[in-house]
């Protein structure tokens, strides 16, 4: 979360919280969705993908398509680009 906020200058999050207390606020999430007409913060399946693929290898890719991953920095730094391009930061 460091690199992240430091990629988009902002203050790192002072608080955490584990992923099953957010199962637990998805009902008030999907209903603000709703009301406002908003993307969701984050949905079932999104916090279902953070769960099951933590740790996926990368050594086939690499192995079968010469794919090398370019710095973590690097790609960060797009990230806040491409959505400060398109209106998605405040």
């Amino acid at each position: 979360m460091a690199r992240a906020a430091a990629a988009g200058r902002v203050s790192p999050p002072k608080l955490t919280f584990p992923v099953q207390l957010a199962y637990l606020g998805l009902p008030f999430i999907e209903l603000a969705s709703r009301m406002t007409g908003n993307d969701p913060l984050f949905t079932r399946a999104s916090l279902h993908t953070l769960q099951r693929h933590r740790d996926i290898s990368g050594a086939k890719a690499h192995a079968e398509l010469d794919h090398r991953p370019r710095p973590l920095d690097d790609t960060l730094r797009d990230i806040y680009a491409w959505f400060n391009q398109h209106g998605k930061l405040s």
